[in-house]
């Protein structure tokens, strides 16, 4: 996504190819896919940007790139160019911190678990259970290791936009977390709360 302004013509819309083969995508390996398009998408992503910037037009100009957190080669890009960039999570902050909590807990010793422990608090996530985190109590496959890697390491973002508020997760202990990613954050509210039905009978 671009930040441009609101007189952006639709040619600007402009798809990159993704690499993907057939057998990719009927794979159903859907982190193998994300490793892969990132890996596809970076450098045509990056052309197509620069094209842009050279065919902008005086105050329509690129100032920032809007990217979801797994397509993190739009940063890349971003930095090349020297764009100001930031992440879109569509999930809640309490989702990336135990991401980013997996890797230093398998090396730990504490993933895989045992069932008995599904229900006991997270070292330094206390609000969250191992059952809670976003892995399986038989392990994590090891390019979900890779791929939280790439998500989060050493990120020059300037900022990242979580779907959730404040009154949501003030009490949760990762709120002091947040600063590993050393990051600016902001809460955009629900994102998936539908807008109230208008209803066409009068009273």
């Amino acid at each position: 996504m671009l930040l441009q302004s609101e007189e952006e013509d639709k040619e600007s819309n402009r798809p990159i190819h993704d690499g993907l083969s057939q057998d990719d995508i009927s794979s159903g390996n859907i982190i193998a896919i994300i490793l892969a398009l990132n890996g596809n998408c970076k450098t045509p992503f990056q052309e197509c940007i620069t094209t842009m910037t050279q065919q902008q037009k005086p105050g329509d100009e690129i100032t920032c790139i809007i990217y979801d957190e797994l397509m993190y080669f739009a940063e890349a890009a971003a930095n090349h160019l020297k764009l100001s960039s930031m992440i879109l999570c569509t999930t809640s902050v309490a989702t990336a911190l135990s991401r980013l909590a997996i890797p230093h807990l398998k090396e730990e010793g504490c993933i895989p678990w045992q069932e008995s422990m599904s229900q006991d608090r997270v070292p330094d996530l206390h609000s969250l259970r191992f059952k809670d985190l976003p892995v399986s109590m038989f392990g994590v496959p090891d390019n979900f290791l890779d791929l939280i890697a790439q998500m989060y390491n050493a990120r020059k973002s300037s900022a990242v936009i979580f779907n959730t508020i404040d009154c949501l997760e003030q009490s949760h202990d990762g709120r002091n977390g947040k600063a590993s990613l050393e990051m600016s954050f902001i809460g955009v509210g629900c994102m998936s709360i539908p807008k109230p039905h208008k209803s066409n009978a009068s009273g």
